[in-house]
């Protein structure tokens, strides 16, 4: 039994329900709809919607059920395809095909994963990074902090030096439950023993509850 497959019944176990289809990460997003599409019509669709995150994130799209063994960051991808290969031609290898990030060095069609980058700590999604550097820190002065290195993505508002992944705070705008009060600092969520994220904008708490176990 691969780590997926393991997770899944994990997840199944705890009762987690189908909403958890819609948790996705705006990297992992796959269209699902167009401009303008409004909820009604996305979800009439089978699909997701979720318009909580500004700056390019797509708010219609594909459930996550069957698409784990693809959220692969950039800096962890195999190769599977070649240089312009379309999507159709990239999922008719049985690969995975996501074309969300820029970069010199970014596989958009690469081989499904076995689950082991959900065991890699320094595996988070941007939208999850929290802050362990400055502007042109290296490689180097990152990792000597105990930090998360990673500059696939070419793009200013990803953090290139990060945290350890912290699981439990991995919680969309859309999915937080309150853990604070207006003007709450960091320090003084953190005391409360809840989470802190402010990467997104638009309402968004940044002081919420842990994922319930």
């Amino acid at each position: 039994m691969n780590i997926w497959a393991i997770l899944l019944a994990v997840v199944v176990s705890l009762g987690i329900g189908l909403a958890e289809d819609c948790h996705v990460a705006p990297i992992f997003r796959k269209d699902c709809g167009w401009i303008g599409i409004t909820p009604e019509k996305c979800e009439s669709q089978g699909c997701c919607y979720d318009s909580s995150i500004t700056g390019g994130a797509k708010w219609c799209f594909k459930k996550a059920k069957s698409d784990h063994e693809c959220e692969v960051l950039p800096k962890y991808r195999k190769e599977c395809g070649y240089f312009n290969i379309t999507k159709d031609i990239c999922e008719g290898r049985e690969c995975c095909f996501n074309s969300n990030a820029r970069g010199e060095n970014v596989k958009w069609c690469f081989q499904k994963s076995d689950g082991e980058e959900v065991l890699n700590e320094c595996h988070v999604a941007p939208i999850y990074r929290e802050e362990c550097g400055w502007i042109g820190i290296s490689e180097t002065e990152c990792v000597n902090k105990s930090c998360c290195y990673d500059s696939t993505i070419q793009d200013p508002d990803v953090k290139w030096c990060f945290k350890t992944a912290i699981r439990e705070c991995e919680v969309l705008p859309n999915y937080r439950t309150e853990c604070g009060w207006e003007g709450i600092t960091k320090e003084a969520c953190e005391t409360e023993g809840c989470c802190w994220n402010s990467n997104t904008s638009g309402g968004a708490k940044w002081c919420f509850k842990k994922k319930s176990a």
